[in-house]
């Protein structure tokens, strides 16, 4: 069984232990914190929440998403994975769900925007309502999003300089540039959802317990930075596929080259090879044998041979 922490907070951002015989004062909303893997946590919510509810906030597979329910509205996010030893694209899932006086958050794994606002709490600068801790949350999601594809981006920066400003001796390894793909596509797969998830919240927030024009021009404001980070990613994604592309025509090319020489070179030896190997052949009759200047008479003709086939090839520009 993992960790629960209910707290009672108060619209002054005081929060604390929620005491099941304090109702709490007007204004004041619970916030449950906890994992969906609790069966504690699976119990509360399937007796205390709308059924649909319930059951998005259990399901061990999920996708960003807002879904409006009554009074209540359910959002699940996103967030980079910056736990140790882990890949910041291999994004953890953050569900929570608020209606008036309630607020519950689940996530299987440490998310770090969630983290960030409950030390606030313990610090008495709680959310001051659940829309509130909405707002927090998708804004410390995002942050953490915007920070990392800034640094993708700046990998992806200092890539193409390598590759086609010369300003480094070393190309980029192709296994990083994989791995920065496949983490750029990841990313892509989930802040794309979060985006459109964050603007539908925004469109629905003002329904919400009567939540103020300015929350929901916030929650805008975030979805907009999500869809920035959108194609910020998209860009990223293009431009390293666009680099991957000109390493591969490099290496064929240069590989085209190396061929080519090489079949230029085979081709001036080949009549050499021919004359070495007839005169290389162990049979009565060979002329020069029992002469000891033919030897280097071959060698002579072998090499004007070679002279003028090259001067031959290059005069048809065969290379």
């Amino acid at each position: 069984m993992t960790d629960i922490q209910r707290l009672l907070v108060s619209p002054d951002g005081h929060a604390r232990a929620h005491d099941p015989a304090d109702p709490g004062a007007p204004g004041d909303y619970l916030w449950i914190v906890g994992s969906p893997e609790d069966p504690e946590i699976a119990d509360w919510c399937r007796a205390h929440l709308p059924s649909l509810v319930a059951q998005a906030l259990l399901q061990a597979e999920t996708r960003p998403r807002t879904v409006v329910s009554g009074d209540g509205m359910l959002m699940i996010l996103r967030g980079v994975n910056l736990n140790p030893e882990q890949n910041v694209d291999d994004m953890v899932s953050l569900r929570t769900y608020v209606a008036p006086g309630l607020a519950i958050t689940l996530r299987h794994r440490p998310v770090f925007a969630l983290r960030a606002v409950l030390e606030d709490a313990e610090a008495g600068r709680a959310p001051a309502s659940p829309a509130d801790l909405l707002l927090r949350l998708s804004h410390e999601l995002i942050e953490r999003i915007e920070d990392v594809s800034l640094d993708l981006e700046d990998r992806v920066d200092e890539m193409e300089e390598r590759v086609f400003d010369g300003a480094h001796e070393t190309t980029p390894d192709i296994s990083d540039l994989a791995q920065m793909r496949r983490a750029t596509i990841r990313m892509r797969r989930h802040v794309g959802p979060m985006a459109v998830a964050l603007h539908e919240a925004a469109r629905a927030l003002p329904a919400l317990n009567g939540t103020a024009e300015a929350a929901r021009a916030q929650l805008a404001e975030t979805a907009n930075r999500a869809t920035r980070s959108v194609e910020e990613l998209e860009a990223a994604r293009d431009r390293l596929t666009a680099l991957a592309e000109h390493l591969d025509m490099t290496a064929a090319s240069r590989q085209q080259r190396n061929g080519y020489l090489l079949s230029v070179i085979a081709a001036i030896f080949l009549p050499l090879t021919f004359v070495s190997g007839l005169f290389g052949v162990n049979v009565a009759g060979m002329p020069g044998t029992n002469w000891a200047p033919a030897f280097w008479l071959l060698l002579g003709v072998s090499v004007v041979a070679a002279a003028v086939l090259a001067l031959l090839f290059r005069y048809k520009r065969w290379f």
